[in-house]
């Protein structure tokens, strides 16, 4: 009995020896992948912040396709987000990690819904109020965007004007506004003078603000007048996103250009060019359909 244990005994030592390099190169292979899958992840994730970020920018050109006369987009180099008129912005005041980044760049754009452009057929100024009956300049059978502003047009000036109402559903039929003019983040504010000049109401679909906090949140920040209606986070993990703007001469196509910093660290460059010039509104306004 005590031979055959102790023949058992050396069965398990050899064993061993055997097994345990095998168990560890097994580990380490096991570790290895591991990591490997890791990074790989990381990577796919880092693309995909990238990828998400850069098509957001990308929709600040593409807005501008549809407007190729309305205002710009405007860069506020290191987070210093302020209205046309450069009064601050309420975001630089809000808590601190929601306040945008002084590392980072951010960008306003507007996105108009053109083709629902309203004639002003008559108006009254009471006050700071205009009271206005504007009809569809177009006949369109698609339907309406849901807007918070317009963006009034003169021969010579535009600016955002707000309805009374929050949110208007528009339609094909003629109706009644009662419009007030308000700082902006996209235009001066207009005089009364502008107002009773005003003669056509571009629907704003969207304007807003993509800026980086200082907790690394890519945000959309979202506007009507001089009030922030929307603030919320798109993209964990950005760390800076640098801005420039220029036209392109002698056609005046915008372009926009930067990069994008990621934790990792990782960068991206990024480069759009538009491809409709830049033109006068009164072309827009002067152009009767």
């Amino acid at each position: 009995m005590k031979a055959d244990a102790g023949f058992t005994l050396f069965e398990l030592v050899a064993a061993l020896a055997i097994a345990v390099p095998l168990l560890a190169a097994l580990a380490v292979a096991v570790r290895e992948e591991t990591e490997a899958y890791r990074i790989a992840r990381q990577r796919d994730a880092l693309e995909s912040g990238f990828f998400r970020v850069e098509k957001l920018l990308e929709r600040v050109i593409l807005d501008s396709e549809s407007s190729s006369w309305a205002p710009l987009f405007r860069i506020h180099q290191n987070g210093k987000v302020r209205f046309a008129d450069g009064s601050m912005n309420p975001v630089l005041q809000v808590a601190t990690k929601r306040q945008p980044s002084r590392f980072s760049d951010a960008i306003t754009s507007a996105a108009l819904a053109v083709e629902h452009t309203l004639s002003i057929v008559s108006g009254e100024l009471n006050g700071e109020v205009f009271s206005v009956r504007a009809c569809p300049r177009y006949t369109f059978t698609a339907k309406a965007p849901t807007i918070r502003s317009f963006l009034g047009l003169t021969a010579d000036a535009m600016f955002e004007v707000l309805p009374s109402q929050q949110k208007i559903q528009l339609g094909r039929e003629c109706r009644n506004f009662r419009l007030r003019a308000t700082t902006s983040m996209f235009t001066l504010k207009a005089s009364s003078r502008d107002l009773e000049a005003m003669r056509f109401l571009v629907p704003i679909e969207e304007l807003r603000t993509l800026y980086v906090d200082r907790n690394k949140e890519f945000r959309y920040l979202g506007h009507r007048g001089d009030k922030n209606i929307e603030n919320q986070a798109l993209a964990a993990g950005i760390k800076t996103i640098r801005l420039r703007q220029d036209l392109i001469l002698p056609w005046k196509i915008p372009f926009l250009a930067g990069s994008i910093e990621e934790n990792a660290p990782a960068r991206h460059e990024f480069q759009f060019i538009g491809s409709v010039a830049r033109s006068a509104h009164f072309n827009f306004i002067a152009n009767s359909p």
